[in-house]
């Protein structure tokens, strides 16, 4: 009964769109820890999933903070605690549920998300896939085979475990394959970043004539380009690789295209670089989704740029007075 009550929390921490790197990172230890701690972890699963979910209601009112994710589980109060396991257990005893999944799942669907709007998913087989704003994403789910591409924008994939049915995100020219992990794919214009929160996930990128490989642990990104030109393997903060979804976004030495392309599935107005050369200039620094309209004011202060705002859009230019000067 102490495993399922563990095992209830560390489930809603998996589902929790707000929860960090480091809660997510406790969990995946926690269920790893022991095969108990996996079993107890597989009952609720099964059960919630035959449920079809917890609503958004209950999973706000088990978490005991709403609103908040509970980073360490001493922090629950003792009544919580006997909530959650209490409504577990007597939902679990009182219907008569834990029972072994299907062999086979299948599941054919499209998924998106509009500007400014993060949407969590609960795919047949337990795993969640957390989209960004602006973000879609396709789902083919077959005996042998769990597969997403991810058509445009950027999420979080927390994975079931299921050695019999690997799970491919497909982004451009390559692709990142995980068993049970939880990895972030970020789709650019022109590149995507594969970001490992737990576990291993192996990257593949293909060129023209040749493949590229990478197998990332915990903590590990790598970049690979439409072109299949992969970079190499990088430490990352594992709070900052999905700092997008309490809205705040970090880019190091980034081009601005494609830093714009990341503002534009938050911005209310679609935001416009006119002139090639401005795409290809880089910049560093943090935005939050709060904040974009001030970051775009700011822009010419480290940029020889002009910001003309209108009712439709904001456009970037080249600073044509400063550059008419200098001639």
């Amino acid at each position: 009964m102490h495993h399922d009550r563990l095992a209830a929390q560390h489930f809603l921490i998996l589902r929790d769109p707000d929860a960090s790197g480091e809660a997510i990172q406790a969990a995946f230890e926690w269920i790893d820890q022991e095969q108990q701690h996996r079993a107890a972890f597989d009952r609720v699963e099964r059960f919630l999933h035959a449920c079809d979910g917890v609503p958004a209601e209950d999973i706000a009112r088990l978490k005991g903070v709403p609103g908040k994710p509970v980073l360490a589980l001493p922090h629950l109060s003792r009544r919580m605690w006997a909530l959650a396991a209490s409504v577990l257990f007597l939902l679990i005893v009182g219907a008569g549920i834990v029972r072994e999944q299907r062999a086979v799942m299948v599941q054919e669907a499209r998924f998106e998300t509009p500007r400014g709007t993060l949407r969590e998913v609960q795919l047949v087989d337990g795993s969640n896939i957390t989209l960004a704003g602006g973000t879609a994403v396709s789902v083919s789910y077959r005996r042998n085979a769990r597969t997403v591409n991810l058509l445009r924008g950027e999420a979080l994939f927390a994975v079931a475990p299921d050695k019999q049915r690997p799970f491919t995100v497909l982004t451009q020219n390559g692709s990142a394959t995980a068993l049970g992990t939880a990895f972030n794919v970020h789709r650019g214009p022109d590149t995507a970043t594969v970001t490992v929160l737990h576990g291993k996930v192996e990257v593949l990128a293909k060129g023209a004539g040749y493949v590229s490989r990478a197998t990332l642990e915990k903590y590990r990104q790598v970049q690979y380009s439409r072109g299949g030109e992969m970079s190499t393997i990088k430490r990352v903060d594992p709070d900052m690789a999905a700092s997008w979804r309490r809205g705040e976004f970090s880019f190091v030495d980034t081009p601005l295209a494609a830093v714009i392309d990341d503002l534009n599935r938050y911005s209310a107005r679609p935001i416009v670089i006119e002139g090639e050369a401005l795409k290809h200039v880089k910049i560093s620094g943090i935005v939050t989704a709060g904040s974009i309209a001030e970051w775009l004011a700011a822009l010419p202060a480290i940029m020889d740029v002009q910001i003309v705002e209108t009712s439709r859009a904001i456009r970037i230019l080249p600073n044509i007075r400063r550059t008419v000067s200098r001639t």
